[in-house]
């Protein structure tokens, strides 16, 4: 279903509860959900909460972190820390706009000296150092030498690297394993590397460089389970690793296939496939029978006379219908995005939520105009969060504690973000790197929720309709109204 659909951001932040920020005086603490004091009032600034046991705190302009227990653990010599994630035992600092990284022991493991990097593998790093990227170890011995305009760390044995505007392979000798000659190109996986061509038609090929797939689709995913996701002429299908077209591309989009079904939408339903194409479910909701009256306020359409000004084509839309789609969208979707963990495909803007299926095939470009035309305006954001908020706030209770939770780690994820947003990098990294922007961050490193910081990087820096300030204090609002929801 390829509409746009304003959703609010209901999340509260997923981090310990036990601990919460408070402040007196000029000085900030940690409470329990009790309002017990567990770690007094010392730090000058607290930039988000506890993540995975450990949280960033700020002494005289210099960052460090603590443990749950209020222990230093990273000393006071940083400018900033991202917080640890689950996955790894380190993290990134910066200090005078330079990255490095350390352990959860606080131990340097790669100083910051580097513009970029891709973080740390099996003891080895992807960085850049002066404009050219090359690959470290943890003791800093150069093991490929800083030659490249980019480099990502080796998977199957192969780095991918770039040479001006073209991708190619190098084995951990430097030798070119294959030629580099590609528009776009991502990592080995399972012995195959999905490659992009010319006009970006993208295909796939193994080490040896050979066509797996042929370079005739529009986006293509690996296999998994046997299927691989396909795009043509706008819409989405999947093939199996015979090239065979299973199911033909007739959807405005797919997700993956998992546990033997597909989350697919059309033009007005959407629903489950098999791997066959049968239906599972196939639903659209009405405004009236799931919410109720859905009366948007009078001062949201008298602004549309003034934008229809501005772009005169044929605009039909209604206030109404774009907030039950976002409130079924809410309802329904982030069940299957939290359960298979593929929520980056949800863009935010800043307290309002989009969700296209994807921002920039949105069929109406009117639409897309409409929403960034709100967007443009505190008056108009505060009007439509104050309007929708109610009905979110009802959907949100109807959730399963999973899907809430889920919800609540990107509204921790986002407030850090615009917390540490450097828009002069982001700015370039979107100039340089296009095709990588919405799915890597200006360090490179991809996360699932990278999207929703995409977006509103486009909100900034692209379309220029709300400033970095503008953003940041609203998502801190936002932040601060409805992380207590439940």
């Amino acid at each position: 279903m390829r509409y746009f659909s304003l959703l609010i951001l209901l999340f509260s932040c997923h981090t310990n509860k036990e601990l919460i920020p408070y402040k007196t005086s000029n000085q900030w603490g940690f409470k329990d959900t009790h309002g017990n004091v567990k770690i007094k009032p010392q730090y000058d600034l607290i930039p988000y909460k506890f993540v995975n046991g450990f949280c960033s705190v700020s002494k005289n302009g210099l960052v460090g972190a603590i443990n749950t227990k209020g222990q230093l653990v990273i000393p006071y010599k940083y400018h900033h820390i991202a917080y640890f994630n689950e996955y790894n035992d380190w993290t990134y600092v910066w200090l005078n706009g330079k990255i490095g990284i350390v352990n959860k022991n606080g131990k340097e493991l790669l100083p910051p000296i580097c513009e970029y990097t891709y973080g740390m593998q099996n003891g080895t790093v992807c960085a850049s150092i002066n404009g050219k990227w090359g690959m470290l170890n943890s003791d800093l011995d150069t093991l490929i030498p800083f030659e490249y305009k980019e480099l990502r760390l080796a998977s199957d044995g192969l780095a991918l690297a770039r040479k001006g505007a073209k991708w190619g392979f190098i084995n951990e000798k430097n030798e070119t394993m294959i030629p580099f000659k590609y528009a776009y190109a991502s990592s080995f996986k399972d012995g195959k590397a999905i490659v992009g061509g010319e006009y970006f038609k993208r295909g796939m090929i193994d080490f040896h460089g050979d066509t797996i797939v042929p370079f005739v689709y529009r986006d293509l995913s690996y296999f998994v389970s046997g299927m691989a996701r396909i795009q043509k002429k706008a819409k989405y299908g999947f093939i199996d690793t015979t090239l065979h077209e299973v199911i033909p591309p007739k959807y405005e989009w797919a997700r993956m296939f998992e546990k033997g079904w597909a989350y697919v939408t059309t033009e007005d339903q959407f629903g489950y496939i098999s791997r066959s194409d049968e239906v599972l479910i196939n639903k659209y909701d009405s405004a009236h029978k799931t919410w109720g009256t859905i009366e948007a306020p009078k001062e949201l359409y008298h602004f549309t006379d003034s934008f229809r000004q501005i772009y005169p084509p044929s605009i039909d839309f209604s206030f109404e219908k774009l907030l039950a789609n976002g409130l079924n969208a809410f309802r329904n979707e982030p069940c299957t995005y939290a359960g298979l963990n593929k929520l980056s495909q949800i863009c935010s803007t800043a307290g309002l939520l989009v969700a296209p299926q994807n921002y920039g095939r949105h069929k109406t470009e009117s639409e897309k105009q409409l929403l960034i035309y709100i967007m443009s305006s505190e008056k108009l954001r505060k009007l439509a969060w104050q309007w929708a908020k109610p009905f979110y706030q009802k959907a949100f209770k109807s959730l399963h504690p999973f899907h809430k939770s889920e919800y609540k780690k990107i509204l921790s994820y986002l407030n850090e973000y615009m917390i540490s947003y450097d828009e002069n990098r982001v700015r370039k990294h979107l100039k340089k790197h296009p095709w990588q922007f919405a799915y890597e961050d200006t360090e490179g490193n991809k996360h699932q929720y990278r999207k929703i910081c995409a977006f509103i990087d486009r909100l900034i820096v692209m379309h220029k309709v709300i400033s970095k300030k503008e953003a940041q204090t609203w998502i801190s609002n936002i932040f601060e109204e409805v992380w207590r929801w439940e």
